[in-house]
């Protein structure tokens, strides 16, 4: 098993979001209606005791290639849909 550094957000609102591939800060918290606007994967494996982790991705691809794993197509466009809609339906606001 190789392990992959990633950066966390961590999982309490208010958090800001860091890309999990290079801890750039995004310019959205954690808990937010623009959280859907990434690629959310919530690690809860055990090895970080009673604690999770939520990980932040531009999109299911770029988790795919960093992280070597697969995900389902529909599982994919079911999130591209969520962000279109969401983009088509909402001002993103920048604090």
């Amino acid at each position: 098993m190789v392990k992959v550094p990633c950066y966390s957000s961590g999982s309490t609102s208010g958090n800001t979001i860091l890309n999990a591939t290079n801890g750039c800060s995004e310019l959205y918290k954690v808990g937010s209606k623009e959280e859907c606007l990434f690629y959310k994967l919530t690690i809860a494996t055990g090895e970080l005791g009673q604690s999770s982790i939520n990980l932040f991705f531009n999109t299911p691809e770029q988790a795919e290639m960093y992280l070597d794993l697969q995900f389902s197509p529909t599982d994919k466009e079911k999130w591209m849909n969520k962000k279109n809609t969401f983009i088509q339906t909402h001002t993103i606001s920048i604090d």
